[in-house]
């Protein structure tokens, strides 16, 4: 039993933390999809004073 327990609370907790890291986990997929185009707009920014 107590074995069980464990278990469901274990998979209660790598449930929460997914749900917690999603948008985090997301925003680092977006940035790896999207880093050609976020570079450019960072070399645009880091362009302008010069």
């Amino acid at each position: 039993m107590v074995e069980c327990c464990d278990k469901a609370i274990h998979s209660c907790r790598t449930i929460l933390n997914q749900t917690i890291r999603t948008p985090f986990s997301n925003a680092i997929l977006d940035q790896t999809i999207r880093t050609p185009f976020s570079n450019a707009i960072l070399d645009q920014t880091i362009r302008t004073p010069f």
